[in-house]
This record gives C-alpha cells, sequence and structure tokens, in this order.
C-alpha cells in the first residue's frame, strides 16, 4: 500500500524514527498504485518536499483493519448494492486503512531520483495484540 502526503510540512519527519510504532488516529486513503499515491504529493503539479509512505500488511489481524475498495468496485454483489462502485476514481485503487492501524517504521530514506525531492518511509503493519 501506499500513501502518498503533499508536503514535509504537513508530516514532521522528525517525529518518525526506525523501529518505532506509529498508529493513524483517523481513516487514511490508501493505494496500491505507487504512482496514483505519488499523485497526491504534488503541489502545482510538481513532485517535491513530499513524504511517501511505504505500507506492507501482515494480513495477520482477526479484526478487519482495511476496506479494499478496488475489489469492492469488482463484487457483483456490491456492484448490485452500488452499481457506480464505492469510489468514483477507480484509477486510484484505494484501500481505507481504519483509524488507529498501528505499523512500525522499517525505513526511512529520500528518494533515489535526484529530480524529485521526498522522502520514503517505509513500515509495516503490527498485527492486534490481545
Amino acid at each position: 500500500m501506499y500513501k502518498g502526503v503533499r508536503a514535509k510540512y504537513e508530516t514532521n519527519i522528525e517525529d518518525y524514527q526506525v523501529n518505532q510504532i506509529h498508529y493513524f488516529t483517523c481513516y487514511q486513503s490508501t493505494s496500491k498504485s505507487q504512482t496514483a499515491a505519488k499523485g497526491f504529493m504534488k503541489y502545482n503539479g510538481q513532485e517535491y518536499g513530499g513524504v511517501l509512505f511505504k505500507i506492507r500488511l501482515c494480513g495477520q489481524n482477526s479484526y478487519q483493519n482495511n476496506v479494499d475498495i478496488d475489489r469492492a468496485n469488482k463484487d457483483e454483489e456490491k456492484k448490485k448494492q452500488f452499481p457506480d462502485g464505492l469510489s468514483y476514481f477507480h484509477s486510484e485503487m484505494e484501500v481505507l486503512l481504519m483509524p488507529y492501524f498501528m505499523f512500525v517504521v522499517t525505513a526511512i530514506h529520500e528518494a533515489q531520483d535526484p529530480s524529485k525531492e521526498y522522502t520514503i518511509i517505509e513500515c509495516q503493519e503490527v498485527p492486534y495484540q490481545d
């Protein structure tokens, strides 16, 4: 999963350290497409100063902590209920993360492309623990 944030001032990078656990306090829109997520990093058409979260899901949680809107758009039963789909922008391949989605930061680095200035924060979902 990928989440693009427009500018570094919207995400305080100093708050993120490798091996620290964080959580999103509210719903978070992410994408299965890195290209779609990068589109949310652009400001006035330019891709600079943003943050790209790369989030790996663990698939071990007993409760549903995300909604794959892209998959729901293709589900025949859902199409009957929502003929236009759950997402207006099907190309975004959206996955909605539930509030208090927990993750650990596994790496932080700058983009390899020198023409684009942005930070990549790699994360791994933390399995739910009783």
